[in-house]
Parts: C-alpha cells; structure tokens; sequence
C-alpha cells in the first residue's frame, strides 16, 4: 500500500518559450529543489524528476503508518513553496507561478528496474497512473484526490467533491474530490484506514438501494422516516455513512443539507437531542453564552430569508431547548422548586377543587387550612399551566426553524443510537414529522433492542422499517479479505480465518476488532512487500466476543494507561482532560491520553470552550460505546465510587449548587447519585426534574 503524488507547474510549455534556455534550467533547479525539499521533511521518496514534474512515493521503499495524511501535507506545503517561488520569478514572468496536483492511494509493484549497472528503485502499476492522471487534469492551483487518498485523510482535511471525471483507462466515471486546506477540527481516523485496511460496504446493498429509495421519495415533497435496527457492532453507522454518501454525490440531492447527532448512552437531557440538532445547524459551541447563541441563530435565520416578526418568534426559546435558560420562575433555582409553598403542600388538593369547582373563589368560604394560603395556592397552580405552553411554543419554534430551512431545500436529519434518547426529543421528532408530512424532511432514526419504531406514532410521515441481521458467513469473508486487498494479497492462513468468521458471528465490528488485535500482537505486520501473517508456535487466541476483544486490548495497556482509561470511563463517552486530571491526578497526563489515542481506544476532539481556558482544544472521546462500557465495567466498585464522588465535588466547586447550565446540573446528578453522597445526588435529581417540569418534560 502506497500513496503516490505527482506535481506539475502549470502552463511550463508557454513559459519555457518565453525564457531563455539558462533561465529555463534555473526554474527547474529552483523548483526542484523546493518540491524535493518538501518531499524530503515527509521522508518520502522521489522516484522521478522531468522536467517541472515530479513524481514521489510515500510508503515505498519506507512505510509510514500515516503515509497518505504525509502525501496531502506535502500537497499543501507544495503549494505554498510554489507562491514562494513565484514572488521570485512572476516579474520575470509576467503572471504568478502554480502547481497543480494529484494524489492516488493503492497497491504498487515496487522494486529495482534495469540492469546491475544502470540498476534504479521504480514503482508502478494503475496506482501511478491514476495519480498522473488526476494531476493532468487538475486546475491550476489545485489538488484532486482519489475515493481511496479521500478516505484515508477526510478526517484531517477539508475537500469538496469534484464529481466523477472520465480517466483514461478507466471503464467506470471515476470520483474525485478538491483538497482545500487542513480541517478546522481534525480527528483521529477511525477503525481499520489507519492502518491502510479498508473494504467496501460487503453484503448490504438490498439495504443501500431501500434506503435511497426512501431518500428519493421525500424529494416529492413527503416526509419519510427510515428507522434502523440492529445489535451492537452488526454495521447501522456504516449504513448510515453508505445513504449520506450516496445523497452528497448524486445530482437529484445536490440541494439536501444533512443534520446528524448521536445520542449518549448517559443518558440525554430534556431536548437534548434536538438541542444538539440545534448547535450543529448554528455552529453553536458547548461553551458559548445564551446571548452567544442568540445571536447565532438570529444571524443564521436571517441568512435563511427568515424576516424580523419569525426571528423575534424564534430567539426568546433558544436557551430553553439548549439548556442555557430555565423558566421564569426557575430564574433562582433551588432544590424545593416545583413543591407548593409552606403552609400549601398538605391542603394543595383541597385548594385545587375549590379553585376549579367554585365560580367566585373570592365570595365562596374556602374549605378549613385552605383560606390562610389561598392566594399562594392560587399562584402555584396557576404556574402549572404555564410549562405547557413552553412546550408548544418550542415545539412552534422549531417548525419554523425547519420550514424556513425546508423552503430552501431538503434536509436530512439523523439521530443514532435513539435507544438513549430523551422522551420530550423523541416526542418532538414525531411531532414535527407529522406536522411537517409534505415536506421534504427525511428523518433517519438508528438504535439498538429496545428502541422499537413500531412503538413511535408517525401517523402523517411515511414510516420505512429496516432490520439488520448479521452478516452471511460468505460477507464476512469477502469482507476480511477485500481489508487486504483480494485474495491474492491475503496474507491470513486458513485456520485462523475460519476461526475469525465462525466466532465473528456476521457482526463487522467483530470483525474489525480481531484484525486490529492481530496488528497489535505482531501476529499481522506489514513491510514494503505487503501484510505477512508471522508464524507462531501456538494457536493465536481469538477471544469469542466484541466484549473479549476490548477488554483484552484493555487488559494489554500498560498500568498508568489502563489506570487512566477506567477513570476517563467514569467521566462519560466524552470528557475534558481538566476534568480528569482532577479526578485522578495520575490519570491527567498528556503522554497517557496520546497512548490510548494511538491504540484507537480514545480519539481527540477539537472544540473550543473547554472547563479551563488554558485547555482550549484538549477534549476527547470514546472511540466507540462498546469501549467505554468495558472500561468502565472493569472498575471495581468501590473505585467507581469514589471517582464519581471526586467529579461530582470538582464540578460542584467549579459550577456552584446552582448552575445556570442544565448539562452542568445533569452531570452533577451522574455523579453524586453514585457516589458516595448519595443524598446529594437525590437533591440535584430532584431540581434536574423540576427543570425537566419547568419545559414540560414530564416524562423526563
């Protein structure tokens, strides 16, 4: 596996007939020696140099785990050296100086070429070829990509599709895509790509074709629901993935815009999933203030044609459904609202019947230990009608939100793993597909036993079902060896591979796992010749669970990085590195969390607005929900325990007994309720509750 690049200075043709022959020869020295030099800082090799064109290899003759992110830096940086060089020679010229480049990533043959005595180390194959090929017929300036160089680096660069392009020797319309810089939130690559593995979607193409036929249907103006369900790990996030990327590449969607959020198996706030529907579609940060986000939303519905009367309908709820405002009345939280007032409390239902049976309150004689605290009865009940209305008028707020957004095309809008969804989302989602049933909406619903759509009353919106069964034992096998490349590349011997598809069960991320832990135990490694599969002198163990294989690539770690993963379990799927280092000091080292990210267990997520201003960017997450459960399992008691009460009181000091963020106040009730205050956590439960009461979550 190796990822070619070829560069070329666009336009050289004219510009050597201009130029005298030495002037010529100094260009092509100049720009040598500035793509070589490029070339060189990413260890790569330059297998040739023609004229203003050069061709490298990263990964052959020496592999890199991260050769093709290597080959784009150097695009990028290729560029750069280029308006460098330009500022020396475009008044020589008369017009600024360009590269224009393409990368492909594939297999190559790789070796000496030639006799003994003129001997040289060449690459080929179609792998080259299609890099020239991408780079003849990118624009000046400009770097195209192949599917394959995509894949392997999106999560670490912004490209935008350049459509399908016709290459020579190509059968098939090829897909391409335009480098446009280094991402603003790069992440670490997921799965099995960061070892150069990567397979196509095996065994699920009835389902793919299903799905986007549900797709189709809401572009005639009727809302579709698709539901998947499935087991842990049998592929629904793949499938999802395989539906956006046919919707972002087809010209019939070319207007849709996708919306997608997953929820957390802690468990979701009030709202909490349209909330983070919300922020994505306003670029609202977890850090940024109410007025902040106002001010977002108000500039992002103005810039959807939304006039001044919609927006004023729109702003005043925003900090309700993101849990940056409470009702009126919650202005000053405390732990007894929601209970009658002293004196109300044990003749509330008294007072009720009088008030709703008497027709002159005032002139009728309240019932005894109900005339003294009438008035204050009076108040309380009639605050109880008010979180209904709160309730509509969010549920109000986000049809207009989404019809202004629907006015200007589809939309998608995705929520994964909707079993740990909260009731008053849930409620919503349906709502509004209902409401807005001829429209097209296109909402895509994924979850794990229990989450059951039949139990969802989508009575307008069109309601499309799709259960996953585990994959055939011959899809497995395709897969497995469609990782290496084919069959003739597979570098597996056959007692292994039938023990790796008997116990994987049709389960993909089974499957994922044990190639994973064979690369980690030397059993796989990988040279310029390709994957070997090492002899060993006994059987390889092959644990007969996803389960297993986590907690025995946790059970590997060394002591401090085992230590650190359980405590960050205890944080949630997703955490701060200030938040740890406070609950474990020992567990707060940069060095450890580099380590579990290296081993694929956490991956880092770019965000601004962490706990501490000093730790901007210094956030992570669990590389997958299966991860965090071992990690977290595998604690013992008595140590859960103790952490949770160590978080608890860290955010207590930090957030104060009342804070004015309903995530803040939900984070204190996960902690304290199994820590070891546990009257404490019962407090805070009972005001997030009365926050829930006060949108009219009552579910929630």
């Amino acid at each position: 596996m190796a990822t070619v690049l070829f560069a070329d200075l666009s336009g050289f043709t004219t510009i050597s007939e201009r130029l005298d022959p030495e002037d010529v020869r100094a260009l092509q020295t100049d720009l040598f020696e500035a793509l070589s030099g490029v070339i060189t800082r990413y260890d790569a090799f330059v297998e040739k140099f023609v004229g203003d064109a050069v061709m490298a290899v990263f990964g052959a003759p020496v592999a890199h785990e991260d050769d093709p992110l290597r080959a784009v830096h150097a695009a990028l940086d290729m560029h750069a050296a280029a308006v460098t060089l330009s500022e020396r020679w475009s008044p020589r010229l008369g017009h600024p100086l360009t590269l224009h480049i393409g990368i492909n990533s594939g297999r190559v043959v790789a070796g000496t070429l030639g006799t003994a005595a003129d001997a040289a180390y060449a690459v080929t194959g179609d792998t080259v070829n299609t890099a020239a090929r991408l780079q003849s017929v990118a624009g000046a300036g400009q770097t195209l990509v192949s599917r394959a160089s995509f894949l392997l680096t999106q999560h670490a660069f912004a490209f935008e599709s350049g459509g399908t392009l016709a290459l020579k020797g190509k059968s098939e319309p090829f897909p391409v895509y335009r480098l446009l810089g280094a991402s603003d939130r790069p992440q670490t690559l997921r799965g099995l790509a960061a070892h150069g593995l990567t397979s196509p979607l095996v065994g699920r193409d009835a389902e793919v074709a299903h799905m986007l036929d549900t797709a189709a249907r809401m572009l005639d103006d009727r809302a579709q629901v698709l539901s998947l369900v499935a087991e842990a790990g049998v592929g629904k996030t793949r499938l999802v993935d395989a539906l956006l990327e046919q919707i972002g590449s087809a010209p019939r969607f070319s207007q849709t815009v996708v919306r997608r959020v997953v929820c957390s198996p802690l468990g979701q706030r009030p709202y909490g999933v349209i909330a983070g529907l919300f922020r994505e579609a306003y670029g609202i940060g977890p850090a940024d203030s109410l007025d902040e986000a106002r001010r977002k939303v108000e500039q992002g519905l103005h810039g959807l044609g939304a006039g001044d009367v919609e927006v004023a309908l729109v702003v005043p709820v925003v900090g309700y459904i993101l849990g940056l405002q409470a009702t009126e009345e919650m202005s000053a939280p405390s732990p007894g609202f929601a209970r009658p007032p002293e004196g109300v409390q044990e003749n509330l239902g008294a007072a009720r019947r009088f008030l709703e049976s008497a027709p002159s309150p005032g002139f009728a004689r309240p019932p005894e230990g109900v005339q003294e605290n009438l008035g204050a009865a009076r108040r309380f009940l009639e605050s109880e009608i008010e979180p209904e209305r709160l309730k509509r008028q969010i549920f109000m707020t986000l049809r207009t939100v989404l019809e202004r957004r629907l006015a200007q095309g589809p939309l998608v809008l995705v929520v994964e793993d909707l079993q740990w969804a909260d009731a008053a989302s849930v409620e919503g989602m349906v709502t509004l597909s209902n409401w807005l049933c001829e429209r097209p909406l296109l909402v895509v619903l994924s979850g794990r036993p229990p989450f059951d759509p039949a139990a969802l009353d989508f009575g307008r919106a069109a309601q499309t079902l799709v259960r996953l069964a585990p994959l055939k034992d011959d899809a497995i096998e395709a897969q497995l060896a469609a990782l290496f490349g084919g069959a003739a590349a597979y570098p597996i011997d056959r007692e292994l591979h039938e023990r790796i598809v008997r116990q994987a069960g049709g389960n993909p991320l089974y499957l994922e796992e044990v190639v994973r832990g064979l690369i980690s135990d030397g059993v796989l490694t990988r040279d310029v010749g390709g994957w070997h599969c090492v002899p060993t002198t006994g059987a390889v163990e092959v644990p007969s669970s996803i389960e297993g294989l986590l907690l025995s690539r946790v059970d590997r770690l060394p002591a401090r990085a085992r230590r650190t993963l359980q405590s960050a379990a205890i944080l949630g799927a997703e955490f701060e590195s200030v938040l740890l280092a406070a609950v474990d000091e020992e567990a707060g080292d940069p060095a450890m969390l580099g380590l579990l990210c290296d081993t694929e267990l956490l991956v880092p997520v770019r965000t601004a607005g962490s706990l501490a201003p000093q730790h901007p960017e210094q956030r992570y997450r669990f590389a997958s929900t299966m991860a965090h459960d071992v990690a977290y399992q595998n604690l013992l008691l008595r140590r859960r325990t103790e952490l949770h009460q160590r978080a608890g009181s860290f955010l207590e000091r930090l957030r104060g007994t009342s804070p004015a963020r309903l995530e803040d106040l939900d984070a204190l009730c996960h902690h304290f309720s199994r820590g070891e205050d546990q009257a404490r956590g019962a407090r805070y439960l009972v005001s997030a509750g009365d926050w829930a009461r006060g949108i009219y979550a009552n579910e929630d």
